[in-house]
């Protein structure tokens, strides 16, 4: 990292010949998705609002061995995030930035660990579950189902948020007391 190298593009015969673009070409160096299996996938912090981390598809390839669960069939392109949930009650919205190649946008949530994970829920634009262990930590399977890999216009923000529980209903009006007037009074109900 931090080093410069050099690429040679060269050929072995003398371009002149016609027509003269037959001897154009593009070239690109890609750097790999940190995140693009789930041993590195990048950390998300959940907050009471949306508050989110930009990710791409772009040059994602297809993960083997993950759990299907609640998945659509196909190939799915995907990069991976992960969080620790602070609340049981946990939303996970995906944006897709415009203009967009993402046609097909799949979001899975599995609970464990890489290697040995659990579906829990899925999605196309956001998750809601309501019955995370507080402390444990989920992963985030964000996919472009089928096609190929996306080369241009694969970005998105993603964030996860948490709610607190709705208040338990509490039911007025329906104790009684009984008051008693010495040995020989009157009950009062």
């Amino acid at each position: 990292i931090g080093t410069t190298y050099y690429v040679r593009v060269y050929v072995t015969a003398n371009p002149t010949g016609n027509p003269a673009n037959k001897w154009n070409f593009d070239i690109c160096v890609q750097n790999p998705i940190a995140n693009d299996d789930c041993a590195g996938a990048v950390t998300l912090v959940s907050n009471s609002s949306c508050n989110n981390t930009s990710g791409t598809l772009i040059g994602a390839t297809a993960s083997s061995g993950i759990p299907t669960g609640c998945a659509s069939a196909g190939t799915h392109y995907d990069v991976w995030y992960k969080f620790v949930a602070v609340m049981s009650i946990t939303t996970i919205n995906f944006t897709k930035n415009s203009p967009s190649n993402i046609s097909n946008p799949e979001l899975q949530l599995f609970s464990g660990t890489c290697g040995s994970l659990t579906s829990v829920a899925c999605g196309t634009t956001s998750i809601s579950i309501s019955s995370l262990t507080v402390g444990a930590t989920y992963y985030v399977r964000v996919s472009q189902i089928g096609g190929s890999s996306l080369t241009t216009r694969g970005g998105f923000d993603i964030c996860v948020r948490h709610s607190s529980p709705a208040p338990a209903n509490v039911d007025y009006s329906k104790s009684y007391v009984i008051i008693t007037k010495g040995p020989g009074g009157v009950t009062v109900t």
